[in-house]
């Protein structure tokens, strides 16, 4: 069992990164069917891992959360559409954003962020526990 720091200095958000890049790598290139999305796909690719792992390693919570992305876009509830705001999720090419929630065992409510391409392909963004 690895060890994830709790705090909130520079020096553990970037070995909360660390942490989620080395564990979730394996994902660039798989997908996990989400119920919330009608039983379609949602696809992993190298900036999804890259901006999971910039949001989430800001708060403990949210890093348990991302460890555990596949468990909870598999159960996610749909929440809402809408466009794109950040230039990120524009550069990463989505054409709507769908926020989608969850609930994980230990964690709490989490939040998850897919986007949609042109070519109706769902890409996820990022997760994080949601703030209570």
């Amino acid at each position: 069992m690895i060890k994830i720091p709790k705090g909130i200095t520079k020096e553990e958000v970037y070995e909360r990164r660390a942490i989620i890049i080395d564990k979730l790598q394996h994902l660039i290139g798989t997908s996990v069917r989400c119920k919330a999305l009608k039983n379609q796909l949602v696809h992993f690719d190298f900036y999804s891992i890259e901006e999971t792992a910039t949001h989430a390693s800001k708060k403990y919570e949210s890093t348990l959360a991302a460890l555990n992305v596949t468990k909870a876009i598999s159960n996610a509830a749909y929440i809402r559409r809408d466009k794109p705001h950040s230039k990120k999720q524009i550069k990463m090419r989505f054409n709507e954003i769908v926020e989608l929630s969850a609930e994980l065992k230990d964690i709490g409510c989490v939040k998850i962020i897919v986007g949609q391409r042109r070519n109706k392909k769902y890409v996820h963004y990022c997760i994080t526990k949601k703030d209570s």
